[in-house]
């Protein structure tokens, strides 16, 4: 997995916070070193906020992984020819036209086969699903530049949503679960966008980031109660003896970010490819009081919370095992970026 390399840094850049993970692999295992943690004070921070904590981590390795989002990113999933990976590469810059906004030329490409697709007629030419990931070149790149600039050496660039679904792999392994018969929906609810990953027999089958997130819910204390933002997360994140007061007041914005879940099971299963069996939830905002018993109720679908690092085995003296635990919800993308292969 990390070929010579024993140790990585994985960086999740969300809208509110940046989080750093250096791992280590152990044979088969995934050996957490180190954490840290920063919260993000304004767009303009975000370089300030990287230095910042790993300054705090006084992490030993520069090797590093981090994730994208946003409207420079886009995730498609096509039918083609079925085809070599070799030429899958030089095709799908052809294929890529007909879905990318902007030229490109000025874009970031790959792609990956996700196996054949059912054939229909015999004489038919098979095909096969794919997952095109494209990005502006200049966003990855600023991207990518922050991380230099900060001294790291960035092995790879890859997608929240993505990342998401390595984790959940990775979770399912470590805890020896069968994977559901059904699709399942991850649903990361991060400060200000909440990812979705559909799944299908171990399989990405739909990815959608939606504008929706926590910080919607944020935005409902602080006007019910005339906060500061800041003071309007900490109570919303620990409501103490008013949760129930905390829950009916962001109930609006939970209502909003499932209807927009509803719009995207629908569109999935309008698609053919099953019905989403339930829903897992993760990120930040997942720790809000009831919010999963209120998501199941809202959508039909059984709806469950998990633990981004229970797969992970942890062996460092620095790490604030309190700090990791209560920040392990929105652990999954760092985690997925940890996990996966290069």
């Amino acid at each position: 997995m990390f070929g010579s390399r024993k140790s990585l840094l994985a960086i999740d850049l969300g809208a509110s916070s940046v989080k750093i993970l250096e791992v280590h692999r152990d044979r088969d295992d995934l050996v957490l070193t180190n954490f840290s943690r920063v919260d993000i004070q304004s767009d303009a921070n975000r370089a300030e906020a990287i230095a910042e904590c790993l300054r705090r981590g006084k992490f030993k390795t520069k090797h590093a992984v981090a994730a994208i989002s946003g409207k420079s990113v886009i995730v498609r999933f096509l039918t083609m020819p079925r085809m070599s990976h070799e030429e899958l590469n030089r095709a799908v810059k052809f294929e890529a036209e007909k879905y990318i906004p902007w030229p490109v030329d000025e874009s970031q490409i790959d792609a990956v086969s996700l196996g054949d697709l059912p054939g229909q007629d015999q004489n038919a030419q098979p095909e096969m699903r794919v997952l095109l990931v494209a990005a502006k070149k200049t966003f990855v790149n600023d991207f990518s530049q922050m991380l230099i600039q900060n001294g790291l050496v960035p092995l790879a660039i890859d997608i929240d949503s993505i990342a998401l679904a390595t984790a959940y792999e990775m979770h399912e392994r470590a805890s020896n679960t069968s994977p559901a018969p059904g699709a399942i929906a991850l649903v990361d609810i991060g400060a200000g966008k909440t990812s979705v990953n559909i799944i299908s027999g171990g399989t990405p089958r739909f990815i959608r980031e939606i504008d929706n997130g926590g910080g919607d819910m944020t935005q409902c204390v602080a006007q019910k109660f005339g906060m500061e933002t800041q003071e309007a997360e900490r109570v919303k994140c620990s409501p103490g003896d008013r949760s129930s007061e905390i829950e009916e007041i962001v109930m609006s914005a939970v209502a909003d970010l499932a209807n927009e879940l509803n719009l995207s099971f629908d569109y999935f299963e309008h698609q053919g490819d099953g019905s989403v069996d339930s829903i897992h939830l993760s990120g930040g905002a997942s720790s809000i009081v009831s919010i999963a018993e209120n998501i199941e109720r809202a959508t039909g679908k059984r709806t469950h919370l998990w633990n981004p690092i229970d797969g992970l085995k942890v062996h460092g003296a620095g790490i604030d095992l309190d700090d990791l635990n209560a920040h392990a919800p929105s652990l999954a993308v760092a985690v997925g970026l940890a996990a996966r292969e290069y």
